[in-house]
């Protein structure tokens, strides 16, 4: 899949540009083992569960890390919904104002996310630091030290809902926990993203979930999530191109 991006400079440009989050690179879990805060993907409920902060990467020493991931449009939605609710109706992004029917307003934010790329000074530096919370999760496993591949730390990548399972597996089960609930930050539980910032697919339009899964699709690549109906083709003959690329 890299040597495939990466063999066109256009799209290197548009998918490798993570991966993000190296100072609040992982949860320590114990001696042998972190967890990778992908953004959105559980790591403030882990940090509560363990009773510690962020270590950087350069403090991982010889632990593996293990990261799980979830629905891609699920994921950047919570990301979305991170930023509107930190930055709506202010002056810094009026793209997130609330005055504008729904797919208006994350096809805008799809645009804020895609201009902080091209030039990070495009826009206040706090928005383009927060909109890495709706980045493809595939970044943030990105080779840190800039090789071809991904990041030779992460030894196992799980389904988000397979959170306890893989911290039992590697020696944090509940036992462990400083507290008890896992589910200690939730998105269900803060009304203005619920009212305001809904999680759900079924209210948008094909147009806008194609707009979404062609600004992710880095994880339909990587990851074995069906893409929406108006990206399927597109992710498909993707993959069929990188399937030649790997065979020739």
């Amino acid at each position: 899949v890299i040597t495939w991006i990466r063999s066109n400079p256009e799209k290197e440009k548009e998918m490798l540009y993570g991966p993000p989050g190296k100072n609040n690179y992982a949860v320590v879990l114990n001696e042998k083992y972190a967890f990778r805060h992908i953004f959105k993907n559980g790591g403030t409920s882990v940090q509560t569960v363990t009773g510690g902060g962020h270590i950087k990467l350069d403090a991982l020493g010889n632990r593996s890390v293990l990261a799980v991931v979830r629905d891609p449009i699920d994921h950047f939605l919570s990301g979305w919904a991170e930023c509107g609710f930190r930055f709506t109706n202010t002056e810094e992004e009026p793209s997130f104002s609330q005055e504008i029917d729904l797919d208006t307003r994350i096809q805008n934010f799809v645009k804020a996310a895609k201009s902080c790329l091209v030039d990070p000074r495009s826009r206040k530096r706090e928005i383009c630091l927060n909109v890495a919370h709706a980045y493809p999760q595939a970044v943030f496993l990105l080779d840190p030290y800039g090789g071809e591949s991904f990041d030779p730390n992460v030894k196992f990548i799980g389904h988000l809902h397979e959170m306890s399972g893989l911290l039992k597996m590697v020696g944090f089960g509940k036992k462990q926990y400083k507290k008890p609930d896992l589910d200690a930050r939730s998105a269900s539980q803060n009304a203005v993203k619920v009212e305001a910032f809904p999680n759900d697919q079924q209210l948008l339009s094909d147009e806008t979930l194609r707009v979404i899964c062609e600004f992710v699709i880095l994880d339909y690549y990587l990851f074995d999530f069906e893409p929406p109906v108006g990206c399927v083709s597109k992710v498909h003959s993707d993959m069929a191109m990188i399937e030649k690329v790997s065979s020739e």
